[in-house]
């Protein structure tokens, strides 16, 4: 790791000691405002470069949800894209379009919600990231185009890597913030298409005309159990019971 990077997280970590001292209800307040400056500011920044390895990382969970549940539903998938205008797609044949096309969202749900809870343990953070990296590895042999094939690559490389070479505690930071924002993507995504210029047609509406209820039932939807299974998973994680 470079020297820089090394003296910023020990830096950083040789804070912990202070934060030892708040209660757990202390804590879950203190990472509750942390998540709420990550996720501002992955809004307003999330077309900038310096959110950019992120933000494709979060995409990608979203597609490879969708793969997943193509597969689960008895369909195939002919590719999986991420590119340099932060879109993604899975080109698939079969299966149930409505469960599909609701997997994205609640995908990066589940799955950012165990990234997420995975920060609460070294040796189970090690684990997760295992097995993500082993599923971004099946992943390739569906993924199309040289650059989407090589922002794979660096994401499986980043899962083995970095449990063994960034200290513990700013490793399990990473985690906790990767995982607020998958968990999130609903969100951030929402007011993407709010306020972008030009259309593209969304999960919401895909679900909408599979089902007649309308997209914005279940954009809302999605928020709330973001929100919700992020609450939860904050109260576990500090041991909370109000």
């Amino acid at each position: 790791m470079p020297s820089f990077l090394s003296d910023f997280f020990k830096k950083t970590i040789s804070q912990e000691a202070g934060l030892k001292k708040l209660s757990n209800k202390g804590k879950y307040f203190l990472e509750i405002l942390v998540l709420t400056a990550a996720l501002i500011i992955a809004c307003l920044f999330w077309n900038s470069p310096f959110i950019f390895p992120i933000k494709l990382f979060v995409v990608l969970l979203h597609e490879a949800s969708h793969a997943i549940m193509t597969f689960l539903t008895g369909g195939s998938v002919t590719g999986i894209d991420v590119n340099f205008q932060i879109g993604g797609s899975c080109v698939s044949k079969g299966g149930n379009s409505a469960l599909i096309a609701c997997s994205g969202y609640l995908g990066s749900i589940v799955l950012g919600g165990i990234l997420f809870y995975s920060s609460t343990d070294q040796k189970m953070n090690r684990i997760v990231f295992n097995i993500f990296a082993v599923l971004f590895v099946i992943l390739l042999a569906f993924v199309k185009g040289n650059f989407s094939i090589f922002f794979v690559l660096f994401i499986v490389l980043f899962l083995i890597a970095s449990p063994r070479l960034l200290p513990s505690n700013a490793q399990l930071i990473v985690t906790s913030v990767l995982g607020s924002l998958s968990l999130l993507y609903a969100v951030i995504d929402m007011q993407q298409d709010l306020f972008q210029e030009g259309y593209h047609q969304t999960d919401a509406e895909i679900m909408s005309s599979s089902t007649g209820l309308p997209a914005l039932f279940w954009s809302i939807l999605w928020l709330v159990i973001a929100f919700g299974l992020l609450y939860f998973l904050l109260k576990k994680k500090f041991k909370i019971k109000w």
